[in-house]
């Protein structure tokens, strides 16, 4: 008799078992499928015009001097001003521009330096805004990179292995009609 309570109470727990396999085995799957469908929907957006790898963009920025001089003082502060953008000849009128970064940020603001990398966010002030369907791009200042080819490369080298990787390109950074960046 007690092996019969005992048969019951481990098939109930093999059902159990089964049933939490199966489980996460169809939100594994699901989760998949909507892994690859964001995959698909973005290979079919096409970035060559924002992200061009045989040529250096232009990225001009115009901003207010007086909060341009504020991000200058208070760049840990990471907040957002208006500004528009000409992205490599495609024009945005009322954007987002912050400061970006953790240890290139804090390095730029203590050598009291104007090279910071910055954060553009396109639908900011304008909701639904959006460049070719992006909403942020940043922009790296390579800081610790005399070379300014570490990251380039290492995004190459990572694309060649099969591995997803952000958009890429060099740009020329304007910020009102003075080149900050390259």
């Amino acid at each position: 008799m007690m092996e019969t309570m005992f048969l019951k109470g481990l098939e109930v727990n093999m059902i159990k078992i089964k049933f939490k396999t199966r489980l996460k085995v169809m939100l594994f799957l699901i989760m998949l499928l909507g892994l690859t469908n964001m995959i698909i929907q973005a290979e079919e957006l096409n970035y060559s015009q924002l992200f061009p790898r045989n040529q250096v963009i232009d990225v001009k920025l115009e901003i207010d001097e007086k909060l341009l001089e504020d991000i200058y003082q208070n760049p840990m502060a990471e907040e957002y001003y208006p500004a528009s953008v000409d992205y490599n000849g495609h024009c945005l009128n009322v954007v987002g521009i912050r400061t970006k970064g953790n240890s290139s940020l804090m390095s730029a603001a203590n050598m009291d330096s104007e090279r910071y990398s910055f954060k553009l966010n396109f639908d900011k002030y304008i909701k639904g805004q959006n460049l070719f369907g992006l909403t942020t791009v940043n922009l790296n200042n390579n800081f610790s990179d005399p070379s300014y080819l570490r990251e380039y490369l290492s995004y190459q080298l990572m694309e060649d292995m099969g591995m997803p990787i952000p958009e890429f390109s060099f740009v020329n950074l304007y910020i009102n009609d003075e080149m900050k960046g390259f």
